[in-house]
């Protein structure tokens, strides 16, 4: 039988809680970049409304608004 060197268990407990440390930590990176790419659509497509006339918003809004009564009725 093999002797288990004394401190080997709290030595072992520390490897696994850095694991979940790092495993957390690389989750949440991937959640930031995620939520990072997120605002650079909602930055782009407030930069392009930013861009269009009062007439170009309003008949945006109107298709929007026919394409949710489209949806309903079907």
């Amino acid at each position: 039988m093999t002797a288990i060197p004394s401190g080997f268990d709290i030595k072992m407990k520390k490897i696994r809680k850095t694991r979940k440390i790092k495993n957390t930590n690389q989750t949440d990176l991937f959640e930031l970049l995620e939520r990072l790419e997120q605002l650079k659509e909602v930055e782009s497509e407030l930069n392009m409304t930013s861009s269009l006339g009062l007439l170009e918003l309003s008949t945006i809004v109107e298709k929007q608004i026919d394409w949710v009564d489209l949806e309903l009725v079907s």
